[in-house]
């Protein structure tokens, strides 16, 4: 997360964060950083996987296609999966 964005809800490096879409709500460590637009939050994708198959990212993280709403781009008919919306807040706050 953006570290100003962090700053303005209270979250630090570390800090447990629910992350809530129309879809979901989970939690995970959040990691601030500069590199990142404020109001923009990056879910690596590759982790968090719901299925014990895949060894690596199960149960490690969360799981980003959970949050993901199935919505259609309408130019292409495309599905809408890398971008979506997402309210964040401190646990514990």
């Amino acid at each position: 997360m953006n570290a100003s964005d962090c700053a303005n809800l209270g979250i630090a490096e570390g800090d447990t964060v629910e992350i809530s879409s129309s879809e979901y709500t989970d939690t995970t460590e959040v990691h601030v950083t500069e590199r990142i637009m404020p109001g923009v939050v990056f879910m690596p994708t590759h982790y968090g996987t719901s299925t014990p198959y895949y060894t690596e990212g199960y149960n490690y993280g969360i799981c980003v296609p959970n949050f993901q709403p199935f919505d259609m781009e309408p130019g292409t008919g495309a599905t809408m999966s890398q971008e979506f919306t997402v309210s964040i807040k401190k646990v514990g706050a």
